[in-house]
């Protein structure tokens, strides 16, 4: 379920942020929590809410929310959190802000699909990592830092995990899970010293720990998205193939279908009902063979839908629809669009036949035979279409 005017989340998303949100300001009042915690937990929903859902925001959020960090942290003498945030994350997220804005998809979300960490990258990292690690511990000794192990485990498990992040690594999500759970445990200490102004800390913890637990799922279907997102380059412009989502994409698909055939030439009266009852139709039949194709822009241009029917000789595709936009038609939109779906079908039913229906008029406004023969069909000589209407039918059988 789509939120209308929140482009990219859903009830669940407003659901979890607003709930995590409400939280931390109705913590803050009951325990008098002052501005600095307050700021800071609701600075730290928001980042890690962002983060969660793979979107560019999420670094420029972080940046401001390091800086309310150190400074809670330096309070507290956590002065491991202090050095780790201030040296180290905010020049890392700086860094982040730049390199997921040259990889960004047209949704803001980071391209995850084209980024891969090989082994000898892999390796520097943990040299350098356990270098600095050992370093930090005494450090933060030698600082007589409050907490020292759990101090140095937090320091020792986010950097991996902020790693993880900037290179657009799904499994960032996993080792902040790890983190969030060893920080919980640090600022809880501060209870048993009757420090109940930290409440709401704890509570934005507990939210951060659901995130990440979230996160690894949005993570793990936004790069499934994006490897079923196939960007074809053309002469004049280009565009992407890639499955259907339910909600907005389907009601996208529904107004293609009124504007093609409510126009001068078909004005078959289709209504905002009836067009979205057939694509939700299609998309339950065979929602793996309901494809959709983008502009640079993110819009959707056309789709095709299709189903499966089982027959004597083996799996038959049956082409449903193939709707492309007026204004873009003739770039090779159609084509990318059926080529996709008969590949999928082809090797997921292993399907023997394609079928479909076409258009005698090869100058009408829709795609007629004669495009579908370029390609490689052919006329049934035994088959044709009938149609009537159904009391006529019920009539003449009585």
């Amino acid at each position: 379920m789509k939120l209308k005017n929140w482009k990219g989340y859903n009830i669940i998303d407003a659901i979890l942020l607003g709930s995590g949100l409400i939280t931390i300001i109705v913590t803050s009042v009951i325990f008098n929590a002052n501005w600095l915690i307050i700021v800071n937990s609701l600075l730290g929903i928001l980042c890690v809410f962002m983060q969660a859902k793979g979107k560019i925001a999420t670094q420029f959020i972080g940046i401001i929310w390091f800086v309310f960090y150190c400074f809670m942290s330096y309070q507290q003498k956590y002065y491991g959190e202090t050095i780790l945030y201030a040296t180290i994350m905010i020049p890392l997220y700086i860094y982040g802000v730049i390199h997921w804005l040259a990889n960004r998809d047209k949704k803001d979300n980071v391209v995850i699909v084209k980024n891969k960490i090989n082994t000898i990258e892999l390796a520097i990292f943990i040299s350098i990592w356990s270098i600095v690690s050992i370093g930090v511990f005494f450090l933060l000794k030698v600082l007589n830092t409050a907490q020292l192990w759990l101090s140095t485990i937090a320091f020792c498990t986010m950097l991996p995990s902020v790693y993880l992040l900037i290179r657009r690594n799904k499994w960032n999500q996993l080792l902040f899970l790890i983190n969030d759970v060893v920080l919980f445990i640090l600022w809880q200490t501060l209870l048993y010293k009757g420090n109940y102004v930290f409440i709401p800390i704890l509570c934005y913890q507990v939210f951060q720990i659901i995130y990440d637990i979230y996160g690894l799922f949005e993570w793990i279907k936004l790069e499934k998205q994006q490897n079923q997102s196939k960007i074809i380059k053309g002469d004049k412009m280009n565009f992407s193939i890639c499955l259907v989502s339910r909600g907005g994409d389907l009601a996208c698909c529904a107004k293609i279908l009124r504007e093609i055939y409510n126009n001068n030439v078909l004005n078959e009266g289709w209504t905002e009902e009836t067009s979205l009852n057939t694509c939700k139709f299609f998309y339950k039949q065979n929602k793996d063979l309901f494809f959709i194709a983008k502009d640079e822009n993110n819009n959707i241009i056309g789709f095709t839908y299709s189903f499966i029917k089982p027959w004597s000789n083996g799996n038959m595709l049956m082409i449903e629809e193939i709707s492309v936009l007026e204004n873009f038609r003739k770039h090779g939109i159609a084509k990318a669009l059926l080529l996709a779906v008969v590949s999928k079908a082809k090797e997921k039913y292993k399907i023997t036949n394609v079928c479909g229906e076409a258009y005698h008029d090869k100058n009408a406004d829709w795609i007629p035979f004669d495009w579908y023969k370029r390609i490689g069909f052919s006329k049934n000589k035994e088959l044709f279409i009938i149609e009537a209407e159904p009391q006529k039918i019920i009539d003449s059988l009585k």
